[in-house]
């Protein structure tokens, strides 16, 4: 079974495939391998308009959700 979750929120739109990808682009810019992330939680906050997560339990951080 395939299943995507859509959060829309104050005019903007965002998958859960959308915000993998962002912390991906983020993980490779920080010149790290995704073959190093076991582990991704990711913490939606439509009130701020930002998605926070963690990788590996250690990392953390966030990304715009207008962005």
């Amino acid at each position: 079974m395939k299943t995507n979750i859509v959060l829309q929120y104050d005019g903007v739109s965002v998958s859960n495939a959308d915000l993998v990808h962002k912390v991906k682009e983020i993980w490779k810019e920080e010149k790290k391998s995704l073959s190093d992330i076991s582990d991704l939680e990711i913490y939606v906050k439509p009130e701020e308009m930002k998605a926070y997560y963690v990788i590996n339990k250690t990392e953390l951080g966030s990304v715009d959700l207008n962005a």
